[in-house]
């Protein structure tokens, strides 16, 4: 895949980065690592979809990923269903609403954990109720949401961007 250059530094630095929370598992906050490492690692996916479709709307980028790595999605399940199932429980009693302000989006869950849209809609809202809404750190339910968010989209990624030679 050819990818612009700082588009690649930007996806390089943020996947190293996240790497470190990743790999440290045992640290002096481990919801505080995962919770960064979250962030850092969608600012990789975010540079990275941007490269993929040049369209204004972050949802249509995060669609056409989806889209084109269903199939990978598919054929690396088996590293990646913990996180999914564990997700979709979470979320089976009560799906996860939209906490960022002036929303009119409903909440949302996995219904299907074999449609990667599903599982990104909820990573990116897991996301975006950290940074933008008022989702806390110390809650059981925040701390799966998040962990298992992290620990997804960061394995994911990882197999992309190895597949694609970008890190």
């Amino acid at each position: 895949m050819i990818i612009n250059p700082s588009r690649k530094d930007i996806i390089t630095l943020f996947m190293s980065e996240a790497k470190k929370k990743h790999d440290i598992r045992r640290g002096f906050n481990p919801i505080l690592q995962d919770a960064v490492g979250l962030v850092e690692v969608c600012v990789a996916f975010e540079a990275f979809i941007d490269e993929l479709l040049h369209v204004r709307f972050i949802s249509q980028k995060r669609n056409n990923f989806s889209l084109k790595y269903q199939y990978c999605f598919e054929n690396h399940k088996t590293c990646l269903i913990q996180e999914i199932e564990v997700l979709q429980t979470e979320l089976q009693n009560q799906p996860l609403e939209d906490m960022t302000a002036n929303t009119t989006k409903g909440p949302i869950n996995i219904t299907n954990i074999n449609n990667l849209g599903e599982v990104i809609e909820v990573i990116y809202r897991v996301r975006s109720n950290l940074i933008h809404g008022s989702k806390n750190l110390y809650s059981e339910r925040n701390k799966i949401l998040i962990t298992n968010s992290f620990n997804f989209l960061y394995t994911f990624l990882e197999i992309i961007f190895n597949e694609e030679g970008i890190i």
